[in-house]
Order: C-alpha cells, then sequence, then structure tokens
C-alpha cells in the first residue's frame, strides 16, 4: 500500500489546544521543537504605539516579532464591510505596534512565556 504516514486531524488540534493552554495569553502556538515555537499573541499594553525597535525583548537574540497581523475592513462588491486580519509581511525596527494587533513571535518556549506572561 506504501502508506508512509497516517494524518490524525483530531490528535493534531488537540496537540495545538493543550500548547495554546499552556502558553497563557496566546492565541496560537506552534511548538517548533523541544525548545522554540512560534506564538500569536495580542499586542501587550506597553507595545502599543511604539516602534518594534523600541520594545525590549530578550537581548540575547532568541525571540522576534516575525510579522504582525492587522484588521483590515474590506468593503465587497455588495457593499458589505467586513473586518479580517492580514498579514504585514517581513515586520522592521521601525514598524509601530498598534492597539488590535496581534504579534506572530518566534522564540525559546521560556522567553515566550515571559512575554505572555507580561
Amino acid at each position: 500500500m506504501n502508506v508512509f504516514e497516517i494524518i490524525n486531524p483530531e490528535a493534531s488540534y488537540a496537540n495545538q489546544l493543550a500548547e495554546r493552554f499552556s502558553m497563557k495569553g496566546s492565541l496560537l502556538a506552534f511548538p517548533l521543537d523541544d525548545t522554540y515555537e512560534i506564538i500569536e499573541v495580542d499586542a501587550p499594553k506597553a507595545f502599543i504605539g511604539k516602534k518594534l525597535g523600541e520594545i525590549n525583548l530578550p537581548a540575547e537574540g532568541d525571540m522576534f516579532v516575525v510579522t504582525i497581523l492587522r484588521q483590515e475592513e474590506k468593503t465587497n462588491f455588495l457593499g458589505k464591510t467586513t473586518v479580517a486580519k492580514k498579514s504585514l509581511g517581513l515586520v522592521s525596527n521601525e514598524t509601530i505596534v498598534r492597539q488590535g494587533d496581534v504579534l506572530v513571535v518566534f522564540g525559546k518556549d521560556s522567553d515566550l512565556q515571559d512575554l505572555c506572561n507580561g
């Protein structure tokens, strides 16, 4: 039969949900290995209005903002307005964090825990 992998979406989702609960404050967590993961987290109040370069992330360089998801209003051809998250793509130290932004952050689990806990 040449079956190389069995996909179990329920187990996969259960793992994601468990990871999300273990990382208080994160909206989504994607573990890469035992040390590193990528999370989505609401921008902390202390970050609002600041440039990414002004935010004090760990100096060791083991944590960085990959992108920002920002809400964007769109009007469809029927005139109905909807709100959806849109990635800013690659961000720089000059990118300003706004109210309602979701940060996509790569880093060590322990550093991300500190970020999520404020």
